[in-house]
């Protein structure tokens, strides 16, 4: 009983992989893309990657059947085997959640679960809206399973059929020992790495190969189990090496603390030089240079801030650090590449290090910091952050609706309320103050208040989208409008970026998929200029540090965008897998070998 009911448990297993990559295959490719030799590779290194995953998954089912209990205890069965049933079918809508992820970020899902308990209602409804058929034929596929799974195990698996101990134990041994050699992905030396997916010239083959449950799994091992121990090791560094550090991190008229932190530096400022300017960073959700059309974008989608861009120091070529909200915030406060788990308040590293961020250092000169979200508190892990990173105040949806903001229905306040709501907190400060404004109406569903801003018809394939972005720039065009009637506002270094591009637009460019806009606006003492030179999020705090002509230290990976050096690498988080930006040429490369060089 137990062997035939595994083997046939490990088939639902092996099916529902591959349908899955079938489904990603119909999805995201088209099949003149792939010839029939491509697809071969493609199969054989989809299957060992399958083997692997169905390996970790059935290796608790397997200890749990051949736990040494009698076939007697019939209870006892009909309850594992629901239990049973339970756990594949959550197997089965993890890879349908991953499936439509991949289309926003260009990776499987890895950090996301952590921070997804509470935003259950509003997926939901995303899915139930954006996503009926989709829905529909996963309904379709968990009733044509279901019905299997209890036909077999009504019929053929509670009839009086024992088998000896000793052959239960064989049966066991027998197959752990396959688990073994599969999760291992076969017989050679080395398991098998997640890197040894990308071994085409196109990286989206490898994320053909490989799966949601799978990259979970490497994410659970390596921040949760393994904590990164031997890769985040202090860097012991002597003269030379940090000659040569100095030359790739360092901007000039930047001091060293001293070797034993060679990061840590700070301009060569004095303490009396220090400007107390109000800093507001907007994170525009989503907002892809692909469609800004002031750097370099298809379609006029942001007119305002098209216009603005004439007025502020444009970066044309900026780049995010990450593929998530979560990955932009953290790579714009703490100038640390968010590249395998490390983004504040998820790595339990960087987490419990002593680290003054931009926050920490705004507020021993006397700040009020203040972070903005017009979601729900405890959304996308942002409060946690936000605690972490030194913000005093944070404001959400809640304090937003009673401040007069309205809901969307999904994810939280318009971006219009929260920007005038956030305008009118600014207004009562007596203090310098630091401010993050994270926007939200760019997420999908892509959410607008009413039809006049339903600019784009439906013959443009991302119409809705492109809505959204219209009306979120609409919103910041409010703000601006009564911001300029206050009394901050002169005094006010305000800087504008996106925290990430909408994936599902930017097919296969690693220049698209990273590519977002930035500006630092501030009439009075930022003049009109173009930047050209590669930059991104991590660019943010040294870039405000020297604008404010601070002296304190600060461990940035990023340089002031006024004093980038030509040996500086912009690195970019591309789920497991890291790109490295320098003279506009693009590298992909995982930690043990380089994949693509673009």
């Amino acid at each position: 009983m137990r062997l035939r009911f595994f083997l046939r448990y490990s088939l639902y297993v092996l099916l529902t992989l591959f349908l899955y990559h079938f489904a990603f295959f119909l999805k995201y490719f088209e099949s003149k893309q792939i010839n029939i030799g491509l697809l071969r590779d493609v199969l054989y290194i989809c299957f060992r990657f399958d083997l692997v995953t169905a390996s970790y998954f059935l290796m608790p089912v397997l200890f749990l059947i051949y736990l040494p209990v009698s076939e007697r205890f019939k209870n006892y069965f009909r309850s594992l085997f629901l239990l049973l049933y339970v756990w594949l079918i959550f197997f089965i809508i993890y890879l349908f959640i991953d499936l439509i992820y991949y289309q926003f970020s260009l990776r499987h899902l890895s950090f996301e679960f952590l921070n997804a308990r509470g935003e259950i209602k509003p997926l939901l409804k995303i899915g139930l809206t954006q996503y009926k058929f989709e829905m529909f034929l996963l309904f379709t596929y968990i009733v044509f399973l279901s019905y299997n799974y209890f036909k077999v195990f009504s019929d053929r698996y509670f009839k009086n059929k024992f088998t000896p101990f000793l052959g239960h134990f064989v049966n066991f041994v027998f197959l752990l020992i396959l688990l073994i050699v599969f999760s291992r992905g076969g017989l050679q030396w080395k398991p098998i790495k997640l890197s040894d997916a990308f071994v085409f010239e196109d990286p989206s083959l490898g994320h053909l190969c490989l799966n949601g449950f799978y990259t979970s799994l490497k994410t659970i091992y390596e921040v949760k189990i393994k904590k990164n121990k031997n890769r985040y090791e202090s860097l012991k560094c002597n003269s030379k090496s940090l000659i040569e550090l100095k030359s790739i991190f360092y901007s000039y008229n930047e001091v060293p603390f001293g070797e034993e932190f060679p990061i840590l530096r700070r301009f060569n400022y004095e303490i009396g030089d220090f400007k107390k300017l109000n800093v507001v960073i907007f994170v525009m959700e989503s907002w892809s240079g692909k469609f800004i059309k002031s750097v370099g974008g298809e379609v006029v989608a942001t007119p305002f801030f098209d216009s603005l861009t004439k007025k502020g120091l444009l970066v044309e070529n900026f780049f995010a650090n990450g593929q998530r909200s979560i990955e932009g915030i953290s790579a714009i406060i703490t100038s640390i590449p968010p590249w395998n788990g490390m983004i504040l308040s998820e790595n339990p590293i960087l987490s419990q290090a002593s680290v003054n961020f931009l926050p920490k250092i705004l507020t021993n000169h006397g700040y009020e910091t203040i972070f903005i979200h017009g979601a729900k508190y405890g959304s996308m892990g942002l409060s946690s952050f936000a605690k972490h990173a030194g913000f005093k105040r944070y404001i959400s949806k809640e304090d937003l609706l009673k401040m007069g903001g309205k809901d969307d229905g999904v994810w939280g306040i318009y971006d219009e309320d929260t920007f005038l709501i956030a305008n009118r907190i600014f207004e009562k400060e007596s203090k310098p103050f630091f401010a993050i404004i994270f926007s939200l109406t760019s997420h999908t569903p892509y959410r607008v208040p009413d039809k006049r801003f339903k600019v784009f018809d439906k013959e443009h394939k991302y119409s809705d989208f492109l809505n959204s972005l219209y009306y979120s720039d609409y919103a910041l065009s409010r703000f601006f409008e009564e911001a300029q009637k206050s009394r901050y506002f002169k005094n006010t270094l305000f800087i504008i970026l996106g925290d990430h591009t909408e994936g599902k637009t930017t097919k296969n460019s690693i220049f698209e998929r990273f590519h977002v806009p930035c500006l630092f606006y501030a009439p009075d003492f930022i003049k009109p200029e173009i930047i050209n030179i590669p930059s991104s999020q991590l660019d943010i705090v040294p870039t405000v540090l020297d604008i404010l002509k601070s002296s304190d230290f600060h461990s940035s990976f990023g340089q002031s965008m006024y004093r980038k050096n030509k040996n500086h690498p912009t690195i970019l988080s591309y789920g497991d897998l890291a790109v490295y930006n320098r003279n506009h040429y693009f590298l992909l490369a995982s930690p043990e070998k380089a994949m693509g060089f673009y």
